[in-house]
């Protein structure tokens, strides 16, 4: 853990020799070892903890799947999808296919939308049509009498 070798340890030791004294270094050691063994058991309780709380949240079965894993191709896990029975977004369910100008119909043909009134060439507007008997007025902006 701490990566402590012999003579890492030897030089410790010699310290507190010199440091607690000889009268004092088993009460000191004593205490020391009661210390890392309290710190065992909080780290050793912590872990269970965690592992409880994963073992609730499915993380175990979840990192098994993940582990079964081999390869995982993003290509055949869209061809796959587009090929299954049911569309998820619910686009093959469209009621009006009929209409022939959807967006989702590529060899459906554009129809442009009504743009109003038609112009003639030379930009004003063009009278059009109107039910038998009904006055047009002139494009002037005068008044008929």
């Amino acid at each position: 853990m701490f990566d402590i070798g012999w003579p890492e340890l030897l030089l410790v030791m010699v310290i507190a020799l010199i440091v607690i004294g000889p009268k004092e270094l088993p009460n000191a050691i004593r205490t020391v070892m009661s210390v890392v063994r309290q710190v065992r058991r909080a780290a050793r309780e912590f872990q269970s903890g965690l592992d409880d709380i994963a073992r609730e949240a499915g993380v175990d079965d979840i990192k098994r799947q993940m582990d079964e894993i081999e390869y995982y191709d993003p290509g055949e896990a869209l061809k796959s999808i587009a090929d299954s029975d049911k569309d998820l977004l619910g686009l093959d369910d469209d009621p009006d296919t009929g209409g022939g100008n959807s967006i989702f119909d590529p060899n459906a043909a554009f129809t442009p939308p009504d743009d109003g009134p038609a112009k003639k060439d030379d930009g004003t507007q063009a009278e059009t049509d109107m039910s038998a008997g009904a006055e047009t007025k002139p494009a002037t902006g005068g008044t008929t009498s």
